[in-house]
């Protein structure tokens, strides 16, 4: 068991940081404080200063200060002539999707919105792309796929607050369109190629039949060598875009191309990292004249990383699910296990590199993965800023339970659309597989809707639903589907026996269900806290082997990090990378001491401590 206390060890001091951090930015200081509001040319430094305010946007005690900020330094960008230099579309994405936090939190100003329109303006006119990049002759050392990926996601996000703004957002929706279909393009940004020939690119007249017979395969070139962190690595600000359409009302549909280039990169990715995704390979082309590189991208200390891009959620939804092989030639014909791209590394950023800082984290993380699933309160500027709000009785239903789903404060005898997810998986709900589909009556004079019904036992699994009135997206809702008997309420909770030191009871709080299942069952983990002010922390650790797999907890997200209120999460241990064998999960939550005027960890009465809570399940 001593592999236990090493790990979560380390882990419980990451945690107890963060959410030291997180105490001090919600109660006394916030970063944005002290972060530059001049503007530096070359994108980085100010990236980092656009991350930190988009991670205290969203934050109550700190939105008005991180606001104040962005606008000052908007202000002086635009004095100086920025938001039009090459690759600055990233720091344009942070600034629209801060700004979308900072309307739920009711910190957007007039002055800001009417800055973010001259920003939106600057960046639509006179934004450069690179001229000399490309996949062929002298500009193959430097793809465009870096230029028109960024491209994308400043559209896509200008566009969703445009939106939520109450503006039309049409042509930044069609800008970020046909972003996205340069960025996965063989003309300039992606290299097909022939295995005996993989530094002359190709346009092969069927793309998606080639790649799919392995006739050519894709890969990137970027700082003059076969570079996957600029193939695989971009589709985060693919993915990033594709998050920002849905909430400007649009939606991503790739064409049949597009779908096998973006597959092709996937396992050019999968080829040149570890199996268990530690690193990147040191086998890529070089065009410098040398024989092999490293994939990781040798311009930077430390390199990328492949836990850095977190794409398979993206995949499952847009593209398909990732290979569990590959065969990368240069090493081996025989194959490999296939790392998924479904993990990320936060201790890869700090604020004291001056590359990966928290503008790169909250791109990879935020706004490329665990958007799709839990996502602050948003809003635009204006009278409808608020937007309209979903809402339903319960997060946990029984089959037998009477749900009811709200929505408020939309626009008045408008039709009701939703979009829906089971198990993180986009479902059909009668109108086709991601496709909007109207449901019930209008809304009433009011702008309210209301709609009430039972689930039966072909609905049982984990849902997310999003509504559309018009052109207003709502929240997301998340909750759970389960047999009758289990209503609003998590299975029977047991301690395991014997309890491992170092770690407290999970129960009553953190629960599984069933306690024994074959991996192709499903497990539901439960998380019920107590009354009172808890914040549960969204990492779930479960034990492979002599490591930990962590997975991100659906829910009410209040910070970066923290959810409140009952927790329910779905996992099929087949499909999750969880072998046969006893297997421990590890939870971690704060609670609010008001006599003490501090928070306890799990099973502490000493303010700042506690153990993790560990419960036990058997795969068969």
């Amino acid at each position: 068991m001593n592999f236990f206390n090493r790990r979560l060890i380390i882990s419980l001091a990451a945690t107890a940081a963060v959410f030291a951090a997180f105490t001090v930015r919600s109660q006394t200081t916030c970063l944005a404080t002290s972060r530059s509001t001049s503007y530096v040319p070359g994108v980085n430094a100010d990236l980092g200063d656009y991350g930190v305010f988009f991670e205290e946007a969203a934050n109550p005690t700190c939105s008005a200060v991180a606001a104040s900020q962005m606008l000052s330094k908007i202000n002086n960008t635009l004095g100086a002539s920025g938001f039009s230099g090459w690759l600055e579309g990233v720091n344009v994405s942070l600034i629209f999707s801060s700004a979308l936090q900072m309307g739920a939190q009711a910190t957007l100003s007039a002055d800001l919105d009417s800055k973010l329109q001259l920003v939106r303006d600057r960046y639509n006119t006179s934004h450069v792309v690179s001229g000399s990049c490309g996949v062929s002759g002298a500009s193959l050392g430097d793809s465009c796929m870096d230029d028109y990926s960024i491209e994308a996601a400043a559209y896509a996000w200008i566009a969703a607050y445009e939106a939520k703004s109450g503006r039309s957002a049409d042509a930044y929706v069609a800008k970020t369109k046909n972003s996205i279909s340069l960025a996965l393009s063989p003309d300039k940004s992606v290299c097909l190629y022939t295995y005996t020939q993989p530094t002359t690119c190709i346009r092969p007249t069927n793309i998606a039949q080639a790649l799919a017979s392995g006739a050519v395969e894709a890969t990137s070139y970027n700082h003059n060598q076969q570079n996957p962190t600029y193939g695989v690595g971009l589709m985060t600000s693919i993915s990033s875009a594709a998050v920002a359409l849905e909430l400007a009302g649009s939606s991503y549909a790739p064409t049949a191309d597009e779908r096998a280039i973006a597959l092709a990169l996937l396992e050019d990715g999968q080829k040149k990292s570890l199996p268990d995704g530690s690193d990147f390979k040191m086998n890529c082309y070089d065009l410098n004249g040398g024989p092999i590189v490293d994939c990781g991208d040798p311009g930077f200390s430390p390199n990328y990383q492949p836990k850095m891009f977190p794409v398979n959620r993206f995949y499952q939804r847009f593209f398909g699910l990732p290979a569990n092989t590959v065969v990368d030639p240069i090493d081996s014909l025989q194959p490999q296990t296939a790392y998924q791209f479904g993990q990320f590394d936060g201790s890869l950023f700090n604020d004291a590199n001056s590359f990966f800082h928290a503008g790169r984290e909250v791109i990879y993380r935020d706004l490329a993965d665990t958007w799709w699933v839990n996502r602050p309160a948003l809003a635009g500027y204006g009278t409808n800023a608020s937007g309209p709000t979903l809402s339903t009785n319960k997060a946990i239903f029984a089959v037998t339970d009477t749900f009811t789903l709200t929505v408020a404060d939309a626009s008045p005898y408008m039709p009701v659309e939703f979009l829906w997810w089971k198990n993180d998986v986009p479902y059909d709900g009668g109108c086709g597989t991601g496709i909007w589909c109207v449901v019930g009556n209008k809304t009433d004079a009011s702008g309210n809707w209301i709609i009430s019904g039972t689930y039966d036992a072909s609905l049982i699994g984990q849902w997310r639903e999003r509504a559309r009135i018009g052109s207003a997206i709502t929240n997301d809702i998340v909750f759970m589907v389960q047999n009758s008997g289990v209503s609003g309420a998590p299975p029977s909770c047991a301690n395991p026996s014997p309890m491992p030191t170092g770690y407290v009871p999970p129960c009553p709080i953190l629960s599984v269900s069933p306690t024994s299942l074959s991996s192709s069952q499903s497990i539901t983990v439960s998380l019920i806290p107590p009354s009172g002010t808890v914040w549960i922390y969204k990492t779930l650790y479960i034990t492979e082997g002599s490591t930990w797999k962590a997975f991100t907890l659906p829910g009410n997200v209040q910070y970066t990090y923290w959810l409140t209120g009952n927790v329910s999460y779905n996992l099929t241990p087949s499909s999750s990378g969880v072998s046969l064998g006893v297997h421990y999960l590890a939870s971690w939550e704060w609670t609010w001491d008001a006599a003490k005027q501090c928070y306890l960890g799990p099973g502490s009465t000493a303010c700042n401590q506690g153990q993790y809570r560990l419960q036990q399940v058997t795969v068969q």
